[in-house]
């Protein structure tokens, strides 16, 4: 294709932002992405999947006291995809707790029914859940239990604390399943509250801790918050208070993640967001932040700017690995009422609206958009079969305008463009690259317009031969209501194309 193109791959864009600008990406912004996928729902759980490059959603409560859910979904940073998992669907749960393990997506426990405490390990294997064989001292039954990830890739290891028995009695029993699929039980110190609907995240690589415990309830299915975060330490195996760093008021059921596992994001931190502030449906709408600001530092901070509505969500987010994104679903609002709705918290933009047009006729004019979000100033490039292509005159005959914004248009569209389009969006943390669409021009009939230029319902006379010659000169038309100059609909007007076609029309034939 001869458009003057040079090629310039997303990862060239990245290397342009300089290490001084990957600095400043301190501060994410909440971006809410107008997309269909699950129903509302509240008590689900999310967890990310390595294998599938998706985060994975399952199950939940369609509302505070709604019916239980089994379905499961898949998150590709663009949309959600219900998965068809067949005959090894989970039983409908809700306050399950979701995690990776050996580089997958899975979940224990949780409730059927409010009052059942479930026991069951499943794990998500290409699409399907299934068990498997572990050894050690398993995790009894239990619901509103806390699980996070620490490590990657095949050697992630779940970790898993506190939840409730069927007599709703709390625990602070622990437990990790290793790489070996080894149940290891601990027992965190019982100066040490027993708590419920607590965030469980990897701190991984901040000092020699390895997981964090983020607040939470500390009385047996009641709404006493604790105000407190606690580290621990894999290296001394002691569990610390961290003063002064944990999001103020005291909370329980935040929705919780973390990116400090991922060994491949330069933004190590996890997120706090909502909760409830210790009276029962008391809800929040903050986030709280905290990240790594120096190699075994740290800061927390409110991320200002629009955010989701208050609810209490826990389980209800988890840490894209694939796009460095935090993106969280659903939860409870003020009334109790289940939501819906999808919201990334994004360091790099992200593509809210695609609107590409596939199927093209050849001399015709077409607009394509791709509309990102996210923190910063942002700035788009077009690529055409992986080149960059450059705004002007091109070879083929095509005029293209706007190939570095959201919007481009080409005028004249000629088959060779047929091929595949994508677009570029890059701020100062990186570059995200749009789904890729393919584009089809072909010789087609375009649709001249009618034969009775001047609407007067009489027709073929000579007055519409006048009527549009007068209107091809920038004069009017008799009835002031005539047909636009640009006859063939191919976008270009006026020209002499314009005149063949209503020529052939008049004569009884074809436009082009």
């Amino acid at each position: 294709m001869n458009m003057m193109m040079k090629i310039v791959g997303p990862m060239a864009l990245v290397a342009m932002a300089g290490a001084s600008a990957l600095a400043q990406c301190d501060e994410p912004k909440w971006v809410q992405m107008n997309v269909a996928g699950p129903s509302a729902r509240t008590a689900h759980g999310m967890a990310w999947d390595d294998v599938t490059q998706r985060v994975i959603l399952f199950g939940g409560a369609a509302g505070a006291n709604g019916a239980r859910l089994n379905d499961t979904w898949a998150w590709d940073g663009f949309h959600w995809t219900q998965q068809i998992v067949g005959a090894g669907t989970p039983i409908a749960r809700s306050n399950h707790a979701m995690g990776t393990w050996a580089g997958r997506a899975a979940m224990f426990g949780g409730t059927s029914n409010g009052s059942d405490r479930l026991d069951d390990l499943r794990i998500f294997f290409n699409g399907v859940w299934g068990g498997i064989v572990t050894t050690g001292t398993a995790p009894t039954g239990r619901a509103f239990h806390s699980m996070g990830t620490i490590g990657s890739g095949n050697s992630s290891q779940l970790v898993m604390i506190g939840g409730t028995n069927t007599n709703c009695s709390q625990t602070f029993d622990g437990f990790k399943l290793n790489a070996n699929a080894q149940w290891v039980p601990f027992t965190p110190p019982s100066n040490l509250a027993k708590r419920t609907f607590a965030g469980l995240v990897s701190i991984e690589g901040l000092g020699n801790n390895d997981f964090a415990i983020l607040q939470g309830n500390v009385t047996p299915c009641g709404t006493a918050s604790a105000g407190n975060t606690i580290w621990h330490n894999a290296l001394t195996d002691a569990y610390n208070v961290v003063q002064g760093n944990a999001p103020q008021p005291a909370r329980w059921n935040a929705a919780t993640a973390s990116s400090w596992n991922d060994p491949n994001t330069p933004r190590k931190g996890y997120v706090q967001f909502g909760g409830d502030r210790g009276n029962a449906f008391n809800l929040l709408s903050e986030t709280w932040h905290t990240r790594e600001n120096t190699p075994g530092g740290f800061n927390t901070f409110a991320v200002t700017g629009p955010a989701p509505s208050a609810r209490r969500n826990h389980g209800g987010m988890a840490w894209d690995m694939a796009r460095d994104q935090y993106v969280m679903f659903g939860g409870n609002d003020q009334q109790g009422n289940a939501l819906g709705d999808t919201w990334v918290l994004t360091f790099k933009p992200i593509f809210t609206s695609v609107a590409p047009n596939r199927n093209l006729c050849s001399g015709t004019t077409a607009t394509f958009t791709a509309v990102a979000d996210g923190p910063g100033t942002i700035s788009y490039q077009w690529f055409y079969n992986g080149q960059q292509i450059r705004n002007g005159f091109q070879a083929s005959g095509m005029v293209i305008i706007g190939a570095t914004t959201a919007n481009m248009l080409i005028v004249n569209l000629q088959p060779v463009l047929t091929g595949t389009l994508t677009c570029v969006a890059s701020n100062g943390c990186g570059a995200t690259t749009s789904q890729s669409f393919p584009v089809v021009v072909s010789q087609c009939e375009l649709p001249c317009g009618p034969i009775d230029i001047n609407g007067n319902g009489v027709f073929p006379e000579d007055l519409d031969v006048i009527d549009f010659f007068n209107t091809l000169a920038g004069g009017q038309c008799s009835t002031g209501n005539c047909y636009p100059i640009d006859f063939n609909g191919n976008g270009v007007f006026p020209e002499d194309a314009d005149v063949v076609s209503f020529f052939r029309v008049l004569a009884g034939g074809s436009c082009n």
